[in-house]
């Protein structure tokens, strides 16, 4: 009982604090820059101009001396699986600043990023954000969106971490990210980390009678929460942990398992 109100009283204290964690932004980026190299060959793209039709030939050619192709030919290369195209056309898009074209550069960041360019999950995460309405995008492309950050999140991609627990944290636009996202917090570094690492163990705390396992991983993620660059963060983790480790404290001491215990000829 005394854990329930123990575990009560915290949340309490936390549950209109954590609301209102300041908007973390997938702006932001892990510091280590060599992680977001990280790439995931996810399709296998073109192998060669001479795949293509050979008016696109033409076309993929002047694209790679750097010459002006049009908005028509790029969208035909891309479609053909060509990550350098897929990856230009988006560009393109959102160099229109038409948000109603955001979710198109985002499918074609996502296919530039599924046939190798890591650099193009910065802008699908910049494209995402720049979506206006989501429920009017076709759930089939959203979900090939989310699939493709999160292989490059599985794989070790900062940039890829960051955004899928920002999104994570904020429901949308895909919602829960389950239990990626434990394993995901451990490899981030942003402030989306820290924030996630503090609703998840509230989430803990909320049990009606935590086990000391529950308080444990609480604690592990309340320290993790504390690493955050967000000040309010910190304060709710800080003001959290000395009621986890009284909870502990409060807990009997685990005896050993009696059939692990040393019988009389293990000791003789």
């Amino acid at each position: 009982m005394r854990n329930v109100i123990l575990a009560s009283t915290m949340l309490a204290f936390a549950g209109p604090a954590l609301a209102q964690v300041v908007d973390l932004g997938t702006g932001g980026s892990s510091a280590d820059p060599e992680a977001k190299r990280i790439a995931v060959e996810l399709a296998p793209g073109l192998r060669s101009t001479r795949d293509l039709p050979w008016n696109l030939q033409q076309a993929r050619r002047r694209l790679i001396d750097g010459q002006t192709v049009s908005l028509t030919d790029l969208r035909q290369m891309a479609d053909h699986g060509d990550g350098f195209a897929s990856y230009r056309f988006a560009e393109r898009l959102m160099e229109t600043g038409n948000p109603d074209l955001a979710d198109d550069a985002a499918h074609y960041y996502g296919m530039a990023a599924a046939t190798g360019r890591a650099g193009a999950i910065f802008g699908m995460v910049k494209a995402v954000d720049a979506i206006n309405d989501v429920d009017a995008v076709p759930p089939r492309r959203m979900d090939v969106i989310r699939d493709i950050l999160l292989a490059y999140a599985r794989a070790g991609n900062s940039r890829a971490i960051d955004a899928v627990l920002q999104y994570h944290l904020d429901g949308v636009p895909f919602g829960s990210f389950g239990d990626d996202v434990e394993s995901l917090v451990l490899a981030g570094s942003g402030d989306g980390a820290g924030a996630v690492s503090l609703q998840l163990a509230t989430a803990l705390l909320q049990q009606p009678d935590p086990t000391r396992e529950e308080l444990e991983r609480a604690r592990d993620y309340l320290e993790r929460a504390q690493a955050s660059d967000s000040m309010r963060t910190v304060l709710i983790a800080g003001n959290l942990l000395p009621g986890v480790e009284t909870a502990l404290a409060a807990l009997p001491t685990p005896t050993p398992d009696t059939d692990d215990a040393p019988t009389t000829e293990d000791t003789q």
